[in-house]
């Protein structure tokens, strides 16, 4: 498997999304980022920068990230491609979702950091 190499932390992205908390039905404080608000894939990217993963088991989306693209760091990149609001919640197994494909990857992290 080929890792997607990093050049720096700031390209991880998740340090620049806002955390927030709140408090759930029972009480109970969480925290957690809402990156919808922060960065979005714009709305007339061809289908042919996506791949389709059929998701084998109930995986925590780092994990997803590294069997996709080889590192962890681009979980949040898979939520803002299936437009998946909650990074907690664990997809089902047998679903399929959208990856960009890693010959576009550098050119997405890129254009989106442009337009922070």
């Amino acid at each position: 498997m080929e890792q997607i190499k990093l050049s720096h932390p700031d390209e991880y992205y998740e340090n620049i999304f806002n955390m927030y908390k709140d408090t759930n039905e029972n009480g109970d404080m969480y925290y957690f980022y809402n990156i919808g608000k922060k960065i979005t894939l714009p709305d007339n990217i061809d289908d042919g920068v996506f791949d389709y993963f059929n998701v084998p088991d109930t995986l925590p989306l780092t994990s997803i990230s590294y069997q996709v693209y080889g590192t962890i760091h681009l979980w949040w990149l898979i939520l803002l491609c299936n437009n998946i609001q909650n990074s907690l919640k664990l997809l089902t197994p047998g679903s399929v979702i959208k990856v960009i494909k890693k010959e576009y990857l550098n050119t997405i992290l890129k254009s989106l950091k442009n337009r922070e």
